[in-house]
Parts: structure tokens; C-alpha cells; sequence
């Protein structure tokens, strides 16, 4: 018994010991391997041209394919009927084209119901930058895809408090550049130095608070608007521009514009 008691004392010793030892080799090559450093020495690659002559890998489009579906049949989904074509380069003077006027319009609209009922004011104009509009609205069907190639981009809309100064030189800008950017809720005309200016139908007023519906990156001061910077405070609705578009025409069996004369 006192034999066995010793072997297996012996056997525990051993046992320490071996562990002691794996511990020590696994720090030694720890050590090892942090002082050993790799360098990139070279960097090859090749240019792969995106054409006709580019095969399809089967099981990538295989994977993709239900998405793929899926997507198209969103995209492709008709949601109203627009009689004729709506460009941005069609003007009706140099401050304004039907597309401006009809997109400023819907904005504004969407803008107006949404700044009342979450923050109970009341919206005044809107001003989108033109540089924005990416295509035409064409005629016929129109689908969810074509608010996509009309606003590619993230824009959110952004309501925007300027004093009745700010808006004065929100006017003066669009006079000097002659950019038909999409406004609606003012009118102007420009004799020589002096625009006189109404928004909603009022003479503007350089002390009054004014509600401005634009985009984010107008807001910021995007497309040389420094005069939304200068502002009294801003709203995030959280709703994309192009959200705004497809939800109009989900609501309308007809698109329609005006070709209302706002800047003179």
C-alpha cells in the first residue's frame, strides 16, 4: 500500500512537471513569434475589365438570384401614370423648369403635413438644389425605380429656419447664378438692385422667422446655399427625398405640375 502510494505521488510529480514544461515551450514561442515581424515585400495584381467578355460565376448569380427577384419585381412595381416627360433642362425662364417646379411642389407638400404634426409649425417655401435632379421623369408608366434614378441619392428632408434676411439672400443667390433651382411658396421679381419678394403671398418680412423645406446637403450649405448656415434652427422630418417621391406617386393616379411663373 505504501508502495503504491509513492507511485502515484511519482506519477503526480511527472504530471506537474510536464505541464510546468508545455507552459514554458508555449511562452517561448509566444515570444518567438511576437519579435518575428512580416513585411510586405511585393503587391501584384491585374486589371479585369467589367464588359461583354466577363463570364458570370454560376454560383454567385445562383445565390443572388432570389434577391435579384425580388428587387426587380419592387423596382418594376407601376405606380402611376405621367402624360408627358418632366426634364430639368427644359426651362420656362432662367430660374425655373417644370421638373423644378413640380418636384419643389411635392417636397413641399410632404414637408408642410409632416413640420405640423410633429413639431406643430407651419412650413413657408422650399428650395431643392437643381444640380440634384439626377434624370427625367419620363412619360407613360411610371415605376418605383424611376424616384431611384431621379434621387440616387441618401438626401433627407430637412426644415430649416431663416429670417426673413436669410431668405432675402437665399433669392439674391438664385438671381445671381440663374440655377433653376425647384422652389415653391415664393415669388419674386427683380427690378435692377431691388427684388420684391412674397412668400405666401406676403410682402417678406426681414425680421420674421421663416420655415424653409430643403434637403441635408443643401442645409449644410451644400451647392453654395451658405445662407441656410446662418440659421435659426433646424428639423429633421427623417423622410428621404426619394421616399417622398415614390409615396406621391403611390397617391396619385396622374402626375401633375404647374408651369407657374415664381421668379421673374
Amino acid at each position: 500500500m505504501f508502495e503504491n502510494n509513492n507511485f502515484m505521488v511519482n506519477l503526480k510529480n511527472i504530471s506537474n512537471t510536464y505541464q510546468i514544461f508545455l507552459v514554458i515551450i508555449t511562452l517561448t514561442f509566444g515570444l518567438v513569434a511576437c519579435k518575428t515581424q512580416n513585411h510586405l515585400s511585393t503587391i501584384q495584381g491585374k486589371r479585369i475589365s467589367v464588359d461583354e467578355n466577363l463570364k458570370e460565376e454560376p454560383k454567385v448569380a445562383a445565390f443572388i438570384l432570389s434577391y435579384k427577384n425580388k428587387l426587380d419585381a419592387e423596382m418594376n412595381e407601376i405606380l402611376c401614370y405621367n402624360p408627358t416627360i418632366l426634364d430639368k433642362s427644359k426651362l420656362i425662364n432662367p430660374y425655373q423648369t417644370e421638373m423644378g417646379n413640380w418636384m419643389s411642389d411635392v417636397v413641399y407638400d410632404a414637408a408642410k403635413k409632416w413640420l405640423q404634426k410633429k413639431h406643430q409649425l407651419n412650413l413657408d417655401a422650399c428650395l431643392l438644389n437643381h444640380g440634384g435632379i439626377r434624370a427625367i421623369l419620363p412619360s407613360g408608366k411610371i415605376q418605383t425605380k424611376h424616384a431611384f434614378e431621379i434621387m440616387p441619392f441618401e438626401n433627407s428632408l430637412i426644415v430649416v429656419a431663416l429670417k426673413g434676411t436669410q431668405v432675402k439672400e437665399m433669392l439674391e443667390m438664385i438671381y445671381l447664378e440663374k440655377k433653376p433651382h425647384p422652389l415653391s411658396g415664393v415669388k419674386a421679381i427683380k427690378n435692377g438692385d431691388f427684388i420684391e419678394i412674397l412668400i405666401n403671398n406676403e410682402v417678406l418680412n426681414p425680421n420674421k422667422i421663416y420655415y424653409i423645406a430643403t434637403s441635408d446637403y443643401t442645409a449644410n450649405g451644400g451647392d453654395n446655399m451658405i445662407f441656410f448656415l446662418k440659421n435659426e434652427g433646424t428639423f429633421d422630418l427623417e423622410y428621404k427625398l426619394r421616399n417622398i417621391l415614390i409615396d406621391y406617386f403611390k397617391h396619385v393616379s396622374t402626375v401633375s405640375f404647374s408651369k407657374e411663373v415664381r421668379l421673374q
